[in-house]
């Protein structure tokens, strides 16, 4: 299926919410807190955020759990559950130390970010972290079934070219919310999908100057999606018919 951005109305409700984030991206410079206080509260965010990625599969680990584990001696192993926090908090600080405004996605960075997310995981890793699968993989929850691994490196050149395109402004949450399904739609890794995905999207925000990496977020996509993970979930497999309306919705 071709890699596109759906036609909307002018008058719909996704052109009025597009437009709106527009406006407030050029109010980003104007924020009035410390940098310092900034620079502070920016782990916090981060942790939150990983949590929230890791919770929308069923991770119930508290911020306490997370910070007890970290502070034990080195050499000992966390448990799988914060292991999985922890390495989504370094897979956001890869992505801050890597990614600007403009900076083109490649392969590559995908497949680092997959490796970072799962390594050293049991139940929830990879066998081959960084690796796209090798084998059919199914999709818990949905009657779509993923392309097999001979087409997987050419569809997710596909998406990284698509991602990387030049196109209006105000496009540009559109092509990030089209980019996310079709990771997922692609399900490029043996494990660890959703998860990547949700990282990719971060990217691609950080990419189009929706959010900065070293003092505030202006949008969330990880609170987005943490919402209400079974709508999340629905209109994912809904947008797979690939009509204008599920892209839409």
């Amino acid at each position: 299926m071709t890699l596109r951005i759906p036609g909307f109305p002018f008058d719909s409700l996704l052109t009025v919410a597009v437009f709106e984030l527009e406006r407030l991206r050029g109010d980003l410079a104007m924020l009035d807190t410390d940098p310092e206080i900034l620079g502070q509260i920016h782990p916090v965010l981060q942790l939150v955020m990983s949590m929230t990625s890791a919770r929308i599969e069923g991770n119930r680990t508290t911020v306490l759990d997370v910070v007890a584990e970290k502070q034990r001696p080195d050499g000992l192993q966390h448990s799988d559950a914060v292991q999985e926090i922890i390495n989504l908090e370094k897979a956001s600080t890869f992505i801050g130390e890597h990614v600007e405004p403009g900076t083109q996605l490649t392969q590559m960075f995908i497949r680092e970010l997959h490796r970072i997310a799962v390594e050293g995981l049991d139940a929830d890793g990879d066998r081959t972290p960084g690796t796209y699968h090798t084998l059919p993989v199914t999709m818990a929850g949905t009657t779509h079934v993923p392309p097999g691994p001979d087409l997987v490196p050419s569809l997710m050149g596909d998406l990284a070219d698509f991602i990387n395109a030049e196109r209006p402004r105000n496009l540009n949450l559109v092509a990030a919310a089209v980019s996310h399904h079709r990771f997922l739609w692609i399900h490029p890794f043996g494990n660890g999908n959703g998860r990547v995905a949700r990282l990719l999207t971060y990217v691609v925000l950080i990419q189009q100057g929706f959010a900065q990496t070293t003092s505030f977020r202006a949008l969330n996509p990880t609170s987005v999606f943490g919402t209400d993970h079974n709508r999340y979930y629905a209109h994912l497999a809904a947008a797979n018919t690939q009509e204008d309306n599920d892209l839409v919705q």
